[in-house]
């Protein structure tokens, strides 16, 4: 962290040029290996998900439940007119999941997100105490909260999951 203070800067520019690269800084990028060949006991039941389908009904009901005083992400589409929209959505929208789980590519702009610094405690002179939050794609959310119903579902079907070790006595 240089020592810089925040409150001193001329501009906002400068302000959120600093945030940026202290959060540049103490971010992970991820590693770009390919992931590992897992060598699996015969004995292990090993069910896999062939496919994924996404129903417009689960997409409207995801449409349905946004919080529509959440803000939009990068695209602009804004939680409220989605669900308000659900009914004229949930068709299209599930069409391209549908796609983009076969075809296994994510839309461009749907990998974009608005960074914004929060707050958390401390000197507000200090980059270090401040978070970043970002603001991603309100439609890829949705995308992603279905794909992880899915594979949730597939785990408990095949009891890879063990609901009773969550049990607290």
């Amino acid at each position: 962290m240089s020592d810089s203070l925040l409150l001193l800067m001329q501009t906002d520019a400068e302000a959120a040029k600093e945030l940026s690269e202290f959060f540049k800084s103490v971010f992970v990028k991820e590693s770009s290996e390919p992931v590992p060949e897992f060598n699996v006991d015969s004995d292990i039941n090993t069910k896999t998900i062939d496919n994924i389908e996404i129903q417009p009904v689960e997409v409207h009901n995801k449409l349905a439940s946004l919080k529509a005083d959440k803000s939009p992400g990068p695209d602009g589409m804004h939680p409220r007119v989605l669900q308000e929209m659900a009914n004229v959505l949930d068709v299209p929208l599930a069409m391209l999941y549908n796609k983009s789980v076969k075809d296994i590519i994510l839309r461009e702009d749907w990998k974009c997100a608005n960074v914004s610094s929060i707050f958390k405690k401390g000197s507000k002179l200090d980059a270090g105490n401040y978070r970043p939050v970002s603001l991603t794609s309100v439609p890829c959310k949705i995308l992603e909260s279905l794909i992880q119903d899915s594979v949730v579902k597939h785990m408990d079907d095949n009891e890879f999951i063990n609901v009773s070790t969550w049990i607290c006595e």
